[in-house]
């Protein structure tokens, strides 16, 4: 498949780049921000947090080729809502309680946590 036909498929490698790339830019948070690793249940899952002012975001990768669940102690951000990044899909509210969740093999997520406490001053 040539450039052209890629850029028509909104589908398409290119067009996941380019989305993928647009929201790095968007995102000052992933080039500036603080770098927190989540505690999860699933040592074949990575879970960390960027935050930087007001934004705060969870990346979760799962680095087996299987799918894999997870719990993510998130407990500090009790009340926000994670929004995923790619496909603006609300997620449910972060609790108390381990927050769930899994992933396709070698699969990951990028979620803006909406409403989370902004990062303390470092």
């Amino acid at each position: 498949m040539n450039v052209e036909a890629q850029l028509r498929d909104p589908s398409s490698l290119l067009r996941w780049m380019q989305n993928l790339i647009r929201l790095r830019k968007q995102f000052q948070v992933f080039g500036r921000g603080s770098l927190e690793f989540a505690e999860g249940s699933n040592r074949k899952v990575l879970a960390y947090l960027r935050r930087w002012g007001e934004d705060t975001v969870l990346c979760v990768a799962n680095l087996s080729r299987h799918v894999q669940p997870t719990s993510l102690d998130l407990s500090a951000l009790a009340g926000s809502t994670p929004v995923e990044m790619l496909g603006y899909t609300e997620f449910p509210a972060i609790g108390r309680e381990p927050w769930f969740l899994s992933l396709g093999g070698y699969g990951f997520a990028w979620f803006e946590l909406r409403g989370a406490p902004p990062a303390r001053p470092g």
